[in-house]
């Protein structure tokens, strides 16, 4: 009997992932340490003390990464066993239940009443039946796991006259290095949101308090790739400089062009199912630009990843901000509709303004030739859209995130750059 909502196949498959996880952690630390002191050869000067610092503070997020990934490990193993005393108790207390009323049928009725029913082989196992299993739930557990790596410090304050020197080619080590780990763990934080998201609609019972875990190992790779792209810049100034020592003025010069947050696509994607929204594009509006310009299929792939529901990631990223998610292209219809009418009327006007220029800049998505547009019901707002493919004489039907931006307050005005697709009607070919 399964009345509890706890799947050990989840949770097993999640300790597992995590403890991968550590290990790799761990792996990529010690890689790194390595090729920080290969670097460190021939290294002088105020950008040597950065490095190491730097190398310090990444050195230090993983033992504090590893400690969380195992601790939360520990937790998730308490919450199975609890998970399997309470399951326990649950089916003792229904099969109680259910064998009472002959319990008190026998018991009422005397020995004339016929065999006793509760005898196995014999022996009574009267104890078991006349005491009632415990009807108090065992409370379920709460986890916590949180991790937020250390910022980092990577100009120098010092005299406008101090310089550093190093061997490019060492730098360049360290570089390689670094990235490589980066990838390997990007892929294991990606198993291990995956699994975590599995856990959590499987196995409800348990409670969550505070868990900023996958955000930080997010920021941890952020911090550690900027690191490496702040000594590729600072190792192509020492190559110029053919080796001879180079003030730390001009360094700190090289050193502001790599300190933009380095986040690929995928890194931004996933950061984009968390609760830190706002703050994330707050520290760099940048990465704004970057989410309108990754491909509309990729976002749609995105989107879908997504719990639905008032509760689920989808409704999150849409109300955390509207101004961005109302014109996103690739975002169902509906749920940019939903974004907008959040806006305020100023907002919408802006918003109508930057869809048009992305509209009239935006390359033709390559296949698009291949597809026609199907209106349902006549394509009322908020309606759905359909994409009819036309290929071997048959059409599968398939979604499409239109175009244009439904702004339920402030309907777009007729515009020239609107005008090429005024005149697109149902089942007509996009160009």
């Amino acid at each position: 009997m399964r009345t509890l909502d706890f799947y050990e196949s989840t949770a097993v498959n999640l300790i597992r992932t995590i403890e991968q996880t550590q290990e790799r952690v761990e792996r990529q630390r010690q890689e790194r340490s390595d090729a920080v002191e290969h670097a460190l050869v021939d290294f002088a000067g105020a950008y040597k003390e950065l490095f190491i610092q730097a190398a310090d503070d990444a050195a230090t997020d993983a033992n504090v990464l590893v400690n969380v990934l195992f601790s939360l490990s520990t937790q998730i193993s308490t919450a199975k066993a609890q998970a399997q005393k309470e399951q326990q108790r649950l089916d003792d207390l229904a099969e109680w239940e259910q064998r009472q009323p002959l319990w008190d049928a026998f018991t009422a009725g005397g020995a004339s009443a016929g065999l006793n029913p509760f005898v196995a082989h014999g022996v009574p196992i009267v104890d078991r039946w006349m005491n009632k299993p415990s009807e108090t739930p065992i409370t379920p557990p709460t986890i916590t796991a949180n991790f937020e790596p250390r910022g980092r410090i990577r100009t120098s304050g010092g005299s406008s006259e101090d310089t550093s020197s190093a061997r490019p080619n060492l730098l360049r080590g360290f570089v390689a290095t670094s990235q490589s780990c980066n990838r390997i763990l990007d892929e294991e934080l990606s198993t291990l949101q995956s699994a975590w998201s599995a856990f959590r609609t499987t196995c409800s019972w348990v409670t969550v308090d505070s868990f900023t875990l996958l955000n930080g190992f997010a920021d941890y790779l952020v911090e550690c790739e900027t690191d490496a792209q702040w000594i590729y810049y600072i190792a192509d100034a020492f190559e110029v400089a053919g080796g001879v020592g180079l003030l730390d003025s001009v360094l700190n010069g090289m050193a502001a062009s790599a300190l933009v947050p380095a986040m690929s696509d995928p890194q931004l994607l996933k950061r984009l199912d968390q609760e830190q929204l706002a703050k994330l594009f707050e520290s760099s509006p940048a990465l704004a630009n970057q989410l309108h310009l990754i491909d509309p299929v990729t976002i749609n792939e995105w989107w879908h990843g997504l719990t639905p529901g008032d509760s689920g990631q989808q409704n999150t990223v849409v109300h955390a901000l509207p101004q961005i998610f109302g014109n996103l292209e690739g975002i169902p219809y509906a749920a940019r509709a939903t974004a907008v009418g959040g806006c305020a009327p100023g907002d919408i006007f802006a918003l109508q303004d930057e869809e048009r220029q992305r509209r009239a800049d935006r390359e033709v998505i390559p296949g698009a030739d291949k597809y026609k547009v199907g209106a349902v019901g006549g394509c009322a707002p908020g309606d759905s859209l359909e994409l009819m493919q036309v290929e071997n004489d048959r059409a599968e039907q398939r979604e499409i995130i239109p175009g244009d931006s439904y702004f339920p307050n402030h309907p777009p005005e007729d515009t020239e750059a609107d005008e090429g697709d005024a005149d697109i009607q149902p089942s007509e070919q996009i160009d």
